[in-house]
């Protein structure tokens, strides 16, 4: 199985505004269905969501594709599964 790295990197200025809205706390698990590595991408969450400032976070490695976590990421903890 290929395992997955996390990737910090950084986006421009306005990227986290895909965190400013907060909701029920839930688990989001990354699956990579999306187009691209990026944490903002909400096809690649399952329930096709970007987890908000309240989700929990799961990455595992079923997907076979990184994660790209923007360096300015500041909620919760990240589970590596």
């Amino acid at each position: 199985m290929k395992k997955q790295f996390l990737t910090l990197i950084a986006f421009a200025a306005g990227a986290s505004a895909a965190y400013a809205q907060c909701g029920t706390t839930t688990t989001r698990t990354w699956d990579g269905g999306g187009a691209d590595n990026l944490f903002t991408t909400a096809a690649n969450w399952t329930g096709e969501v970007v987890p908000d400032c309240n989700d929990n976070i799961a990455v595992t490695n079923s997907s076979g594709k990184d994660c790209e976590i923007p360096s300015s990421y500041t909620r919760q903890p990240v589970t590596l599964q």
